[in-house]
């Protein structure tokens, strides 16, 4: 693991890790990992979200379709915005998002303005975000982000969207 940035303060840890594998957050934090797929012919992006506790076990689990520009760091800005709704969503009030575009990780951690339209995105996951009580925003590899990426490979499958809450989508009981 590669620490990248340090604490900046106590609200907000400010890192960018690179992180091989899953690993569970420390207790009384939740671990939201997201992932987003894009399917350009039909305009559509999939997003897969999975929140687990310090135990690794997961607490909810959703999976979302929109019509959407079909462009990569767009629709990973969209997949942190929807894993940090949710987090609120939950009532959790420590988090830790995950997600394997490191694009989207720099920007979120970043203190610039960006005025474009995925700029907006994250002013807005950084607005969701500055309720909470502590949180933080780490870069995964895919490899360490599979039971997400699994998910989001499905994304098509089923075209309806979905919140999972204490239960594991049988696609990847075996990645959890």
């Amino acid at each position: 693991m590669r620490n990248m940035l340090t604490q900046t303060s106590a609200k907000h840890q400010r890192l960018q890790q690179q992180n091989d594998t899953w690993s569970p957050p420390p207790p009384h934090t939740y671990k939201i990992n997201w992932d987003a797929t894009i399917d350009k012919m039909k305009c559509k992006v999939g997003i897969r979200i999975i929140v687990r506790d310090h135990s690794g076990l997961v607490v909810a689990s959703s999976r979302l379709n929109i019509s959407l520009y079909p462009e990569p760091f767009l629709a990973e800005a969209i997949g942190a915005l929807e894993a940090s709704r949710l987090g609120n969503h939950l009532g959790l009030t420590k988090i830790i998002l995950e997600g394997d575009s490191f694009q989207v990780i720099q920007a979120i951690n970043g203190k610039g303005k960006n005025w474009s339209s995925t700029g907006m995105i994250i002013d807005d996951i950084k607005g969701q975000l500055s309720t909470l009580e502590s949180w933080s925003a780490i870069h995964i590899c895919r490899e360490g982000n599979k039971a997400t990426h699994v998910l989001a490979k499905n994304a098509f499958v089923n075209s309806t969207s979905s919140l999972d809450v204490d239960s594991i989508p049988s696609c990847i009981t075996n990645f959890i």
